[in-house]
């Protein structure tokens, strides 16, 4: 890997910098950053450093207390993750991971899971516990998944999927192993493409942040299909049950935010945590009648390059069935874990997003490393005044979430729209210069002028003001906008299929269209 550029060297500054502050050893100062004289940390916005750490680099604060000088703490890491950390998402060839690493570690990983280490009352309990989400206190299963799997049903989303093919093409389903026939109604030709094939899903890659790729194993549409309709069930009756209605939210991540602000709450991280679901692990935790419905549409073959791996694992990021399956084992364990040593407390889990009591934080690392999990200790947070979840990030209590940007460079309308939603976060975050300075770039660089001073940006210093005008017909004054236009042509699919894929929330708008161009739209300014 490259020494990063100029851009990128400082969101691997702050890599270290963060890491510093929940492992609490001494700030390691990347190369090419000039020290301070006798201390160790750089000279490059030397002023907040000194308010983190001592001339030995040690952090300053390492306790999560809340006290009044972490009021002030807390501004200055606020002020040097929106510097530092404002282009970590993008991406770059110099120091990203190449797809050759990225390809081996997961190969590794689907092939050779962790080993378990639980006794068999550690089984007993987890099991017990997700026996009783699915089951009543007779042991019948919940209706809705008998429903489920006695008339399965499913729908399509904007993701792609493993065969290439996009709008009604993936309703034209292939006869594949596994496959409950009854699911083939659903296919516009009623009858299945001749031929019989095992499923396999498809690697991808796509850029996580500066330094990482993130795996995406894209899908059969056959497949894809089924397991989104189960994963809708899957949601509901984890709302639903007494046992995990507190705990695990799909549709709301502000529980889980506002949860690793409250003291006394650890945040755990894992790493590869999608790809480290062993089928075995499932095997021992999942009661039996559930593993058979939530593995039936699952791909037991992976194409990697010219490749077919077979997965040990249950699943990787694209199934429809990772996220909820590894919600629920975490909750299992962390649950289990607590109760074991009689801790009470909230429990909070969004897939791989676990927040519990601190003082039960060795006992579920413990648990789930035995489980086949890596703990991320870089980014689990306990002892120190750092916790993040869920894309949330607070020091000591204070709120030091920071806006980064996606894109450097206006190549598109979704870069220009990209930028403009940049800015207005960064005025909403106080920092109305920062803001200005992407609407001017935007006024030079693109043929659409920014909407100064609307929706929650700054006025133009230099009086440059978009297009507006009155619109009568609504009484209410409107802005020029750039927008997508969406070209209808030949609807692709029969529109009784078409009337079933928008009822459960398909994408046939998208699937009807042509072509998408560019267009102006006049927008209201309110």
């Amino acid at each position: 890997m490259k020494e990063p550029n100029s851009i990128h060297r400082l969101s691997h500054h702050w890599v270290k910098l963060e890491q510093s502050l929940i492992t609490l050893q001494p700030l390691e100062v990347p190369y090419g950053f000039e020290k301070v004289s006798s201390c160790n940390y750089p000279k490059l916005l030397s002023f907040f450093f000194k308010m983190l750490f001592n001339s030995e680099g040690l952090p300053l604060y390492s306790e999560n207390i809340c006290r009044d000088e972490h009021a002030s703490a807390s501004g200055a890491v606020f002020f040097l993750r929106q510097v530092l950390l404002a282009c970590s998402k993008l991406t770059s060839s110099e120091c990203m991971q190449s797809d050759e690493e990225a390809q081996a570690n997961f190969v590794q990983r689907i092939s050779y899971p962790a080993d378990i280490n639980l006794s068999s009352l550690e089984i007993c309990g987890m099991r017990k516990l997700i026996h009783a989400v699915f089951h009543d206190e007779d042991g019948r299963l919940d209706p809705t998944l008998i429903q489920w799997v006695e008339e399965p049903f499913g729908r399509h989303g904007p993701g792609a999927v493993a065969q290439k093919e996009k709008g009604g093409l993936k309703w034209d389903f292939g006869k594949i192993t596994g496959v409950d026939p009854k699911l083939y109604k659903f296919c516009p030709t009623s009858q299945p493409f001749s031929g019989t094939s095992r499923p396999i899903s498809r690697f991808s890659l796509v850029p996580k942040d500066f330094r990482k790729k993130r795996v995406i194993c894209i899908e059969p549409k056959e497949f894809q299909f089924a397991q989104q309709g189960l994963m809708n069930i899957l949601y509901d009756l984890m709302h639903r049950s007494p046992l995990t209605k507190a705990s695990i939210n799909f549709r709301d991540q502000s529980r889980s935010q506002s949860l690793a602000r409250e003291y006394g709450y650890a945040t755990i991280d894992l790493k590869d945590a999608s790809d480290s679901i062993s089928l075995r692990l499932c095997r021992l935790l999942l009661p039996k009648d559930v593993f058979a419905i939530v593995t039936r549409y699952r791909s037991r073959f992976i194409k990697v390059g010219n490749l077919d791996v077979r997965s040990a694992c249950f699943a990787s990021m694209g199934s429809a069935l990772c996220f909820p399956i590894q919600t629920l084992i975490f909750w299992a364990i962390a649950r289990s874990a607590c109760d074991s040593a009689h801790i009470s407390g909230h429990i909070r889990v969004f897939g791989d997003d676990i927040i519990i009591p601190e003082q039960a934080y060795d006992n579920v690392t413990s648990l789930l490393g035995r489980s086949g999990f890596r703990i991320n200790h870089e980014k689990s947070c306990c002892k120190t005044p750092v916790r993040e979840s869920c894309g949330a990030w607070y020091f000591g209590g204070y709120d030091c979430a920071i806006t980064r940007l996606h894109t450097d460079r206006c190549a598109s309308l979704e870069s220009w729209l990209a930028l403009v939603e940049a800015a207005k976060a960064l005025n909403r975050a106080f920092l109305p210069e920062s803001s200005l300075a992407i609407l001017d770039h935007l006024n030079r660089v693109s043929k659409w002028t920014p909407p100064y001073g609307l929706f929650g940006l700054p006025n133009s210093p230099d009086g440059v003001k978009p297009k507006t005008r009155l619109d009568r017909d609504i009484q209410q004054r409107v802005v020029e906008m750039p927008c997508y236009s969406l070209r209808h042509g030949r609807p692709d699919i029969p529109q009784d299929m078409a009337l079933y894929a928008w009822l459960v929330g398909g994408d046939t708008r998208l699937s009807q269209c042509s072509s998408v161009k560019e267009d102006i739209e006049w927008v209201i300014t309110q």
